[in-house]
Parts: structure tokens; sequence; C-alpha cells
């Protein structure tokens, strides 16, 4: 494995090393069109993913910028290439062949941006109606009428060959399994699955546009809305990308409350996914087992946040409510009430045949089809790459911190499973060592009313209960953020799903895409 992106692509390429604790970013490079398929060819042949694929537009200057956000499983490493576009035809070639998952994330891009991706594999819109006129994301957009809702023509069915003689089956979007209101198009030959396309977009909600017209503090409360189960994840990526960009000091009090308040989310998260995912399967008592449990964690977050769901809590350089004792006393409690639980936890389900037959074997992503589709998360480390950005890019107090990072070994909805299980006891060992060491002093410091990033740009990660979240920030010294872009993990894993879905049965894609733990939210944006 080579030592990073500079040695793999070679000196061709201008680069600029960042200071990582500003930018989140280590190196920085700027190529043209016709140079970066070669350099990206070269990354992924060394294994590095693709973060995601977003733009800024500078209109005053007449130009696009293209930004590749790479990553690395291997080692403490982001590298941000990016590609300056003619603003009056923007036009590059897809790197769609060299990493599949970056499909969506081009669609998605040329769909708010107007940038033609040349040769791609699929090209339809992804997240708007078809019959939106103009590119949401540039400046200059001016909605000339709202577009009906729904999607118009979102898939074509051609009976043209044997393998398509079967029947299309509609999966969503008002169904139990798909978690939201998500669209999965099925082509059927009996029970067997020949391919899935998925329909994003119901739930879309303009998100990084918003931000782009909102205040940083007034953007804050929005970024719940998206992952509902790890609001208090998407808080925290939210103001330390601010953070960086603005240089505010966090105090270490503060530092601790979001530690333990975030593993609280992290665990109600995972909770609800083991009875969610269980009751895909048509096991019904997990389920009530696992929002038992999940009732007193909503408790307990209600005494410090006021919420029970959409948390608004962490505040830049800071925390907007200190914890009191009693807090901190129940809170242990519930630690070891939940240890005492998880063994009947296992009892019920690990070592039931039934969810065993289900579940081993199936839907199996190997280490290298991972990098391709970028996935982040239990979906990743169930494959056995121990890539947690808790340990990759340690924020917070983590780095003082002693836990594990549970990995599998088969890379199926089991190992996924046994994955996020693990994370529990993980995350309890977190929270207790978080409560025991809590030092006294300020829980908030002093930051100026109206905000005005400097000029620049953060990217700034946290791992949530489903993987990387990446706040993408670009300032221009307003008030108001110039782009945010967030990189949300249900996005890339759900791309790999038409891949895996292939020739399953279709009680098979429904374990599939349980294991995925999809907030569908999140998705759409």
């Amino acid at each position: 494995m080579s030592s990073g992106f500079k040695q793999i692509v070679g000196d061709g390429l201008r680069f600029k090393p960042l200071p990582v604790d500003k930018h989140g970013i280590h190196l920085a490079a700027r190529t043209c069109a016709s140079d970066a398929r070669d350099a990206l060819r070269k990354a992924r042949s060394e294994g590095l993913f693709m973060e995601t694929v977003t733009a800024v537009d500078h209109l005053e200057d007449g130009k696009l910028e293209l930004f590749y956000l790479l990553g690395n499983y291997e080692r403490p490493e982001r590298t941000l290439l990016s590609i300056l576009l003619d603003r009056s035809n923007p036009k590059i070639p897809s790197i769609s062949d060299i990493f599949p998952g970056v499909t969506w994330h081009e669609r998605e891009t040329g769909e708010f941006f107007g940038i033609d991706f040349e040769n791609s594999l699929d090209s339809r819109r992804l997240l708007l109606p078809d019959d939106l006129e103009g590119y949401p994301l540039r400046k200059d957009f001016k909605p000339r009428k709202l577009p009906p809702v729904g999607r118009s023509k979102p898939f074509k069915y051609e009976q043209a060959s044997d393998e398509k003689s079967g029947f299309v089956l509609n999966l969503g979007p008002q169904h139990p399994a798909t978690h939201g209101v998500l669209r999965v198009i099925l082509h059927m030959d009996g029970e067997y699955v020949l391919e899935a396309d998925p329909i994003l977009g119901y739930g879309h909600r303009m998100q990084e546009k918003i931000a782009e017209n909102m205040t940083y503090t007034q953007m804050l409360p929005y970024t719940a809305r998206m992952d509902y189960l790890s609001a208090l994840h998407y808080n925290h990526a939210w103001v330390m990308a601010v953070e960086r960009l603005c240089g505010f000091e966090v105090p270490e009090r503060a530092e601790y409350i979001r530690v333990i308040t975030s593993e609280l989310n992290r665990i109600s998260s995972h909770l609800l996914w083991y009875g969610a995912f269980l009751l895909d399967l048509g096991g019904f008592t997990p389920f009530l087992h696992g929002f038992a449990d999940r009732e007193r964690i909503l408790d307990l977050l209600e005494m410090v946040t006021g919420s029970r769901l959409t948390y608004c809590y962490y505040r830049f350089g800071g925390v907007a409510n200190d914890v009191d004792d009693e807090f901190l006393k129940k809170t242990l409690e519930f630690v070891a009430h939940l240890r005492s639980r998880l063994p009947s936890y296992h009892d019920l389900v690990t070592g039931n045949v039934i969810f065993e037959k289900r579940t081993q074997g199936v839907g199996v992503i190997d280490r290298d089809t991972a990098a391709c589709y970028g996935i982040t998360g239990p979906c990743l480390r169930g494959s056995g790459v121990g890539f947690d950005i808790r340990k990759a890019f340690p924020y917070s107090i983590y780095a003082d911190l002693d836990f594990d990072i549970p990995v599998g070994e088969n890379g199926d909805c089991y190992s996924r499973y046994l994955v996020r299980m693990q994370e529990i006891e993980e995350s309890l060992k977190i929270i207790e060592q978080a409560i025991e060491n809590i030092p006294e002093g300020k829980i908030r410091s002093k930051v100026p009313k109206t905000i005005k990033a400097p000029e620049g740009i953060a990217a700034v990660s946290v791992e949530s209960s489903r993987g990387n979240l990446c706040v993408i920030l670009v300032s221009k010294g307003d008030k108001k953020p110039y782009r945010a872009k967030f990189r949300v993990p249900s996005f890339s894993n759900l791309s790999i799903f038409p891949k895996l879905a292939r020739k399953e049965l279709i009680a098979d894609t429904l374990a599939i895409l349980g294991s995925f733990d999809l907030v569908i939210p999140e998705i759409d944006r």
C-alpha cells in the first residue's frame, strides 16, 4: 500500500498541504479535466475510496469548481482534488467506470449544478423532478415554476430479452421495509430479483440550498431533520465545521458532555435498528425489547436537551445546558441496566438458527467493492475494515478514551448485525469513562453573536450511527455559508444495493436493505 495520494499519482498535480486542524483536509491538489481520470484511476488502484463529489459555483468568475474528496481506509489521510470548469459549458468525463459508486454522486452534482459527466453509467436525475428547470445550487437560480409533486418517468422497463421476461414490482414508496419514503423498482423473475432501481427524492427538502440562505446559527436546528435518529451527530458535525473555520475553542467539560450525549444517541439509534431489522425478518419480540430500552435513553436526553428526537443541543463553542449529578447518576444506572440486558438480546436473536439462515452469506460486501462505493460505518466494518472516524480522525475527546472498533469477518448481513451489537457495548464503555473523568468548568466559550467565518474551506467528519458524516463548508467571509455540502453515509451505503440485490430472492433483498440501517430523509436531504 502506498504511503499517500501524492506518492500514488506523482508530481504532475499542483499540491498544497493544508493545516488539518483547521480544514480537516491533509492535501489539496488542482488539476485539469484531462488529468483527473488518470490520477483517480491510480488512487482507485491503491484502494482509496471516494467520499463525495460536489461543486461550488463561482458566479463572478464564470467558473464551476468541481471537488473530488478522497479518503483512505488504511491511514488518516484526506485529499481534495479540484477542477475548474467553464460555467457556460461544464463538461468532464465521468469516473463512474473507475468508482462505480460515484455514479450517484455525479447524478446529484449534475442535476444541481448542470455539469455534464460524459459517458456516465447513468445520467438520469436522482433527487429532483424531471421537469424542474434550472440548476438549484447555482447562485443565479430562480425557479420559474413549482414542479408537480412526485417523479415523472423514473424508470423505463423494456421487455427485450429472456432475462427480463418477468414482471416489475414496486417496493415502496409506502412500504415498512423501506423505512421511509423510498421506492425500489424491482425486475422480478418469480421470487428472484433480476434488477433493482432505487428511486430517491420523495422527501427532498433542498437542505444545502437552505444552508446558503441561513446564518450559521440559524442552520443548526435543520441539521437534526436530516438524520432524526442521529440528530446529535449532525449537530456535532455542523458546530465542529464552523469551529474549525473560525478557530473557536471548546471547553473540556463541553467536549465530555458532547461525547456522553452522542454515544447515548448512537445506542438509541442502534436499538431502534435492532428492533426494526428483526421486524423486517418477521420477528416481533426483539422490537419490543429494543424500544423499551431505547425509551430510557430518550428520557435521559430529554433531561438535558428538552427533546426526544430532533435535538438541537450543541452550540458553537460548547453546549446549550450543563448536565447535573442526577443526569450522570441515571446515565450510569442505564449503562448497568443495558449491560445486564444485552445477554438476553443475544439469546433471543444472535444464536437463533432462523436468524442465522436468513442473514449469513446474504448481501456480502468485500473490501474492494466497499472502496468502489465509498461504504462507511457498520456496513464497512462488517467487511473487516476497521475504519471509524473516531479513530481515523479523532475529534473531541475520543483520542483520550479506551475503546475498540468492532469488525466483522464475512461482510454479510450477519456480520453487520454483530458489529452494531458490539458497538453498543463499546459505547457503554465510552460513556462510563467520560462520566468518570468529566471535569468541572465552563460549558461554552465566548463566541460572537453574529458569526462571520473567515474565507476558506473545511471538511469535518464525525462517526454517525450509519458511518462517515462529513460537512464541507466553503466560506467567503460572510455570515452565511457560501456553500454547505452534507456527505451523508446512507447515500453511499444504499448505492451498492442494486449490485447486492441482483439474482437474490426478494426475501433476502429485504434482509440486505434492513442491514444497511437506512434513514431516508438523510439520503434525500
